[in-house]
C-alpha cells in the first residue's frame, strides 16, 4: 500500500522514520506546497521477525534486528520496502544498497565478535518477507560447523543483555558512518 503525502523532502533529510512509521518535518523552508508530492511506502515487520527479535537501528534501506538468541551473535537486515519475498524483488536501484548495506553488517559483525566466519542467509521460508540474516560464527558454539537453524532452543537475552548488545552494535554502525 502506497499512501500519497504533500510536502517537500529537498535532499530527503525531513522525513522521518519513527516507530514503524513515517513522519514528515517541516521547518518553514520546507512547508508543503500545492504541487510538491513524495510517496511514503508503508512498511510492516513480519509478526514473526517482531516476536523474534529487537530493533537495533535504521539504516537507509534496511532496519536491523537483534535475534534474541544469545548463544549467537546474530542480526538481521529488513530492507524498508512493502511485497518483498526474495532478493530479485528489489528495485534495481535499491539492490547495490541493500548489498552494501550487507557487506557492511557482515564486516561489523566480524569485527565486533572476532568471527572466525560470518554466515549470511536470506532463506525465507519459515517467514516470507524479505530478510537477511547475518551470524558471527565461531568455532565450537553450539551449532558448529553447521547452520544455525533448528538447532537447539533459543535462550533468550536477560533484558540487560539484549541492551548491551543491540548497544554494541549500534556503535559498531554508527563508527562505519564516520570512517
Amino acid at each position: 500500500m502506497r499512501t500519497r503525502l504533500r510536502g517537500s523532502v529537498a535532499d530527503g533529510k525531513n522525513l522521518l522514520f519513527f516507530n514503524g512509521i513515517f513522519v514528515l518535518l517541516f521547518t518553514p523552508s520546507t512547508a508543503p506546497s500545492e504541487d510538491t508530492y513524495i510517496e511514503a511506502a508503508m512498511f510492516d515487520l513480519h509478526p514473526q521477525l517482531a516476536n523474534d527479535t529487537e530493533t537495533v537501528l535504521e539504516l537507509d534501506i534496511c532496519r536491523v534486528l537483534l535475534m534474541n538468541d544469545s548463544r549467537y551473535p546474530w542480526i538481521i537486515l529488513v530492507p524498508r520496502q512493502e511485497n518483498l519475498v526474495e532478493l530479485h524483488d528489489l528495485d534495481a536501484d535499491i539492490y547495490p544498497r541493500v548489498m552494501a548495506e550487507i557487506r557492511q553488517a557482515s564486516r561489523l559483525m566480524k569485527e565486533l565478535f572476532s568471527a572466525h566466519k560470518v554466515n549470511v542467509g536470506a532463506l525465507g521460508n519459515m517467514v516470507s518477507q524479505l530478510h537477511i540474516h547475518v551470524v558471527a560464527r565461531h568455532e565450537g558454539d553450539v551449532a558448529w560447523p553447521g547452520p544455525v537453524w533448528g538447532v537447539g532452543t533459543a535462550i533468550p537475552y536477560s533484558q540487560a543483555d539484549e541492551i548491551g548488545r543491540a548497544a554494541r552494535i549500534r556503535r559498531g554502525f554508527d563508527a562505519y558512518k564516520t570512517s
